[in-house]
């Protein structure tokens, strides 16, 4: 009976000892496990990073998931979310959302990579519009595989027609003045979103 009640002992001190090392390595009281990011609703669960952090950098697309309770993003507005940080690894990444708070219902324009420009064709093809705003002569010279000239000077009153309110528009010239300036002219037009690739000097790809 003895050897049976150390035994008892024995083992109740071991377990004791591996309940005080998980809570030893467990994560801190009020740790969320999530991380908050400004993202802009490009329509269904799509998302554009506009202020992102390490885990999740400023420009990169991802989908989410929201809570049954919480508010359905316009398209095109921007919010800050609070985003669970288990991310699913595919292209683009998908992650749930947590909690979400709305900023405002138009961003304007926003400034872009060339490589967030190339992943925003490949992720929504159907919708963007890569629009060269530089002159006819200028265009015929060589312009990005399937951008559409509208120069500057026809923008303001053109791009009405030229446009629907869902497509998501990025417009580049040839240094990224002319570009930044069809920007704030469209967003002035009453589009909520417009991104700029700045010029084509930057751009790696071949032309057309």
């Amino acid at each position: 009976m003895l050897k049976k009640i150390l035994g008892l002992t024995a083992a109740a001190a071991v377990l004791a000892a591996g309940l005080a090392a998980c809570q030893k390595n467990a994560a801190p009281a009020g740790a969320k496990g999530s991380f908050k990011c400004e993202i802009i609703a490009l329509g269904g669960s799509s998302f554009y990073v506009k202020k992102g952090n390490k885990r999740l950098p400023e420009g990169e697309l991802i989908t989410l998931s929201f809570p049954e309770d919480s508010e359905t993003p316009e398209l095109f507005s921007l919010w800050e979310a609070e985003i669970n940080e288990m991310l699913r690894e595919t292209a683009p990444p998908q992650g749930d959302a947590v909690l979400i708070r709305k900023i405002s219902d138009a961003p304007g324009p926003v400034k872009i990579t060339w490589d967030q420009t190339a992943a925003l064709r490949l992720h929504l093809p159907e919708r963007v519009r890569l629009i060269d705003v530089r002159s006819e002569d200028e265009y015929r010279g060589g312009h990005v595989p399937g951008a559409e000239l509208l120069p500057l000077d026809r923008i303001e009153q053109e791009i009405s027609d030229f446009a629907g309110p869902e497509d998501i528009l990025i417009v580049y010239c040839r240094s990224g003045k002319r570009s930044a300036s069809a920007a704030k002219t469209i967003a002035g037009k009453g589009f909520e979103l417009v991104f700029d690739s700045g010029g084509i000097l930057n751009y790696k790809g071949e032309l057309e």
